[in-house]
């Protein structure tokens, strides 16, 4: 007998010959592997049906939002990691990037927020170029930031909730003055926003470390969706979590897009990607192998792309 412990429900289903579900601590079920399917099994372990793929929602498109040109940037190694990518987000939509771990993508979503410098091109925040604004001007000018790293970037593991919700306000005068933070105001918010986005803990004073991934990532999730921002930048916003906490964080995106939020969204999750995008990039090697409008996007295309193939008559 192996105990093999996973969210994945695929890997379950594909190696697992008997399997107990765990719901916060407690066994819901003990089932034949053989006699249930991905969605069974994700109803144990939330406690309600759960929707894989969601119905892509249409949104009147406004204006471009976030405006990219001719952008390149060195990776960690001092190597080019990103060749003169070029695109346009307009409110109200989501434009997916789609690629394996290790093409540019990481760069791209750094470059736009402010973290690595761009060796040329030009990034405009609706009128504005931010190319060589700080972090900071970039979250003042509406830009909103969710790093695929939730615990080495998203968050400091040895602060309390209250803490790190502080992060992004700051310097948000409704809630701080002269480098003083109201923390009467902001322990408030904290609070209303845990509860909005159900992140289980003991209490607002609970270190950022011992939330479980799922409810680590709605954290940083509320408190950069509270914020209300122009444009989002979502980088791998549901890898490593169960299917209760992917569905979460896939509705708050579509719900943002849906009060006219631009977003960008880079994922290595191919269903991610084509349920949720309205235009897909695939990304290979820094470049975009094309971008195509979502519903035109076609899996077997698009994972070709993402390994290097331009299907004939492609453009970008």
């Amino acid at each position: 007998i192996v105990p093999f412990i996973t969210h994945k429900l695929p890997i379950v289903l594909a190696v697992s010959d008997r399997v107990t579900v765990l719901r916060r601590g407690k066994v819901t079920a003990r089932l034949e592997t053989g006699r249930v399917t991905e969605q069974d099994l994700a109803k144990e372990m939330v406690g309600r049906e759960v929707i894989f793929r969601l119905e892509r929602t249409d949104v009147e498109k406004g204006e471009p939002i976030l405006q990219v040109e001719d952008i390149s940037a060195l990776g960690d190694k001092g190597f080019l990691a990103l060749k003169g990518v070029t695109f346009t987000v307009r409110e109200g939509e989501i434009f997916g990037i789609a690629g394996v771990s290790g093409n540019g993508q990481h760069e791209l979503a750094e470059v736009l927020a402010g973290l690595r410098k761009a060796e040329a091109g030009q990034v405009t925040l609706g009128s504005r170029n931010i190319t060589h604004a700080s972090s900071l001007e970039r979250w003042q000018a509406g830009m909103g930031y969710i790093p695929s790293e939730r615990t080495e970037v998203g968050s400091i593991g040895e602060f309390s909730l209250v803490d790190n919700v502080t992060m992004n306000y700051y310097f948000d005068a409704d809630y701080g003055r002269r480098g003083l933070v109201d923390y009467v105001s902001i322990r408030r918010l904290a609070g209303e926003i845990v509860s909005e986005y159900d992140v289980a803990t003991p209490s607002l004073d609970a270190k950022a470390q011992n939330l479980s991934g799922g409810n680590l990532q709605k954290l940083i999730l509320a408190r950069v969706l509270s914020r209300k921002p122009r444009l989002l930048i979502a980088n791998l916003p549901t890898q490593g979590l169960d299917v209760g906490a992917t569905e979460f964080v896939r509705n708050k995106l579509m719900e943002a897009k849906k009060e006219r939020a631009g977003i960008l969204l880079i994922s290595e999750d191919l269903d991610e990607i084509l349920s949720l995008s309205d235009w897909v990039a695939p990304i290979y090697e820094g470049e975009f192998m094309g971008i195509i409008p979502g519903e035109e996007a076609k899996r077997e295309d698009v994972g070709a792309m993402m390994a290097g193939l331009r299907p004939e008559g492609q453009g970008t």
